[in-house]
């Protein structure tokens, strides 16, 4: 294969990795986050094996590596998060979050070894082409379903486009609208369907401002701001008489006080939710005092979180104020305080640091008039944008934004000229080309493996809730071997199982399960199977976890109340029932009614037994 043919396969990629977006699949549980990780695996694999055979079967061909400084700090960071991952106690390398960084690690590879720069018009055009037509599609499906003519795909918000939350939409639209706006300022020469461009930033502008999402409001805002300074070179003669050095500095000043300045003035828009915030990233700091060098460990936060938050509660039960914010958040919010909890801050500096590399210098090569390329400039303020988002939410943890930002940060690496290694490795080539054939059909078969899990696992759901119990669990027991690192198959028959009376077999699911989630559901089914299996005092820990997890859930403590009265704590009874109807109900539900309700029974009836002792 000519390497102007392996150019345009690239763009092909990188636009059908894009549009991984618009994948949904009823056929598993999670019809959108898997579908689109799964699609995501497939596309990856197939690219590699095509282009591990076409290596193979072309003539020997000198081929320079060569490392720029962005590259190297890459590279560190990958492998310090593969290392960290390997060795981090109770996580699978199985799991989908490491196999899901591996294929990103690919990505931008693949990404670095092509050239789909401005240089070749159809290659860009191709590129940009994807990428509008998935905006567009997009931003329709937003439309039709904030103005009721389609469904959303989350009951709970009126507007999700292919997502399962306005946020994630929001945010996704934000990262990739400058590749549409830097093809309208810098593509020109490409020609370029200008109508077809215009159509579909409008369409991106128009769902961001529906979504509601804060953040991707002020994303958005960078993106542009950023656009606009290297169109009209704005800082440049601002700071026309300032050392290169002084000028990034001040620069990054300005873009400072813009991103605190619009999230203080967002603040008040939704000031629960940023409170619930606030909340989250105050004990998400004190994680990372505990264990500032190297974190708790890859894919961690959420069950170390919760542990924190826990413990948090049970030494301060009267903060009410907080009380009502909590919930089981599987994000800080954050990507950058979620990596320093994760991998320490030896993982955060190599993570900023590759984008300090990208931004520090504009260094370009004299030969190639590339500081103004649409592809690269596109790519720098999707980055923006995204590393904007990541300050108030968390794109890296969604795998379509995930993939926006590692396209973007290969592209952008492009424009750093500060080569630190270069070697040829055309004898290397045939045998790197076998080891990727070799590669991508294992992982075609674990992906193929997967995907018959996953559906099976929708099967046994949807078998279960008719009443066809056998059934369900001989699909359970046959794809339980494959899905044993999925926290949430792993809580899901455990849960089923007790249901079932099967008490001992779903206690050895719900133990696994909370190393990975530890989350309030977890131990309250645990105490279920506990108090069912007559062990009373091992149920009274498991509610208790539950409640200080999350204190505004009437639950846990509804089922306290007799657990303490039945091994002879009366007063923690009474003290429990009377905190349950002092509760505030943040949402009416008749199973609240009915708690409130007998624990008031409850209640009554301990006042008549007192009252006839005295008599």
């Amino acid at each position: 294969m000519k390497k102007n043919r392996y150019n345009t396969l690239a763009a092909l990629l990188l636009g059908l990795l894009f549009a991984c977006s618009l994948f949904v699949f009823n056929g598993f549980l999670d019809t959108v986050v898997t579908a689109k990780t799964f699609l995501f695996y497939g596309i990856v694999c197939l690219f590699l094996l095509l282009f591990s055979i076409g290596i193979l079967s072309t003539k020997k061909q000198a081929y320079t590596l060569s490392f720029n400084t962005t590259d190297a700090i890459a590279g560190l960071y990958f492998f310090y998060v593969v290392v960290r991952a390997v060795f981090t106690p109770n996580h699978s390398t199985s799991s989908y979050a490491f196999i899901s960084f591996c294929m990103l690690i690919l990505v931008y590879t693949f990404v670095r070894w092509f050239d789909i720069s401005g240089k070749n018009k159809n290659i860009v055009n191709l590129f940009h082409f994807i990428i509008a037509t998935v905006v567009i599609l997009q931003a329709f499906s937003g439309i039709l379903q904030y103005f009721g003519v389609a469904g959303s795909l989350n009951a709970n918000f009126r507007i999700s486009g292919f997502f399962n939350n306005p946020g994630a939409f929001a945010i996704y639209m934000a990262g990739v609208l400058p590749y549409l706006l830097a093809c309208l300022l810098f593509g020109r020469q490409n020609r370029f369907p200008r109508v077809y461009l215009a159509i579909g930033i409008l369409g991106a502008l128009v769902v961001i401002t529906f979504s509601n999402s804060r953040t991707s409001w002020v994303a958005s805002f960078m993106g542009l701001v950023f656009l606009a300074n290297v169109k009209w070179r704005v800082s440049t003669k601002v700071f026309r008489n300032a050392s290169n050095l002084l000028k990034n500095i001040l620069s990054l000043a300005v873009v400072a006080i813009l991103v605190i300045a619009l999230g203080l003035g967002m603040v008040n828009y939704k000031r629960g939710s940023a409170e619930g915030r606030l909340f989250i990233w105050k004990t998400s700091v004190e994680m990372v005092k505990d264990r500032p060098l190297f974190g708790f460990g890859f894919d961690r936060y959420l069950p170390e979180h919760n542990e924190y938050q826990a413990r948090y509660f049970k030494s301060h039960p009267g903060n009410e104020n907080y009380g009502k914010l909590a919930a089981n958040d599987p994000f800080a919010f954050n990507d950058y305080l979620q990596a320093a909890v994760e991998l320490g801050i030896f993982g955060l500096i190599l993570f900023a640091g590759i984008f300090a590399s990208i931004f520090y210098r504009n260094d370009v090569n004299p030969n190639e008039k590339r500081k103004n390329d649409s592809v690269i400039t596109g790519a720098k303020a999707s980055l923006v944008a995204l590393l904007t988002a990541s300050l108030f939410s968390y794109p890296l943890q969604d795998i379509s934004t995930a993939i926006v930002l590692f396209v973007s940060t290969g592209l952008a690496a492009g424009s750093n000229q500060r080569i630190v290694f270069r070697r040829s490795i055309s004898k290397a080539l045939k045998p790197l080309a076998v080891a990727g054939i070799v590669f991508s059909l294992m992982a075609m078969k674990y992906t193929f493996g997967q995907f018959k899990a996953q559906m099976g696992w929708r099967k046994a759901v949807v078998l279960n809730m008719s009443g066809h119990v056998r059934e369900s669990f001989s699909i359970y027991q046959k794809i339980s071997p494959k899905l044993q690192h999925d926290k949430f198959f792993l809580y899901n028959y455990g849960s089923l199982l007790t249901i079932a009376g099967e008490y001992e077999k779903g206690l050895v699911h719900l133990e696994k399960t909370k190393y990975l989630i530890n989350d309030a559901d977890v131990y309250n089914q645990t105490g279920n199977c506990h108090e069912e299996m007559g062990n009373l005092e091992e149920a009274i820990v498991n509610f208790e976890k539950a409640s200080y997890l999350i204190p505004n859930r009437f639950y846990p403590k509804y089922r306290l109340v007799p657990l303490y009265y039945l091994t002879g704590d009366k007063e923690k009874a009474v003290s429990m029932a009377f905190e349950i109807l002092e509760m505030d109900v943040k949402v009416e539900s008749e199973e609240v009614k009915r708690m409130k309700k007998e624990i008031k029974e409850f209640l009554d009836n301990i006042l008549k037994e007192n009252t006839d002792q005295n008599e």
